[in-house]
């Protein structure tokens, strides 16, 4: 939860990083409800982070265009920055992030239609959360994916995602 009316009272006395977070965090805040405001605030925390060499800024200010790209139904470029983001999480070893955003790439193609995309995305943010030991959102993703296999009309495979995310949840 942000709390944007005391975030806004604040940001005329911020500098460098905290600025940077704090349009991000409006950036976040805005993301759904007013996509145009939310490009805005993370335009400037882009801007600034690349001024300031922040990296981890830059991903996040990435993250939110993307948002706002997605909400207006222009994915190509929803795309185009979440790959940024990712590979800019992934260079900081942001690995619960990275996860994450392969999660929304996954969605983004599941929407459009690109399964074998979709599935792709998919096995990278199973691989990711494993390797971060997240069991949960390692079963959520393997249940996406099983879906996937779903819609492909593999039921042998989605069958083996399901089946394998039953055992993992029988670990959490």
């Amino acid at each position: 939860y942000i709390k944007v009316d005391s975030l806004l009272h604040v940001l005329p006395e911020l500098r460098g990083t905290q600025l940077i977070d704090a349009y991000n965090q409006l950036a976040m805040a805005n993301s759904l409800s007013n996509d145009e405001q939310s490009y805005e605030y993370a335009s400037a925390a882009l801007d600034l982070a690349l001024k300031h060499n922040y990296p981890a800024g830059k991903a996040r200010a990435y993250y939110s265009m993307a948002i706002s790209q997605y909400v207006n139904d222009n994915f190509g470029d929803a795309l185009a920055l979440q790959l940024q983001s990712h590979r800019l999480y992934d260079s900081l070893n942001m690995h619960y992030e990275a996860g994450n955003i392969l999660l929304q790439i996954a969605g983004i193609h599941a929407y459009t239609g690109a399964i074998e995309l979709e599935a792709k995305y998919l096995q990278q943010a199973i691989a990711a959360f494993n390797k971060l030991e997240d069991t949960t959102a390692a079963v959520l993703s393997l249940i996406k994916l099983g879906h996937a296999c779903l819609n492909t009309g593999d039921t042998i495979d989605a069958l083996n995602e399901f089946y394998i995310a039953l055992h993992l949840s029988e670990l959490i």
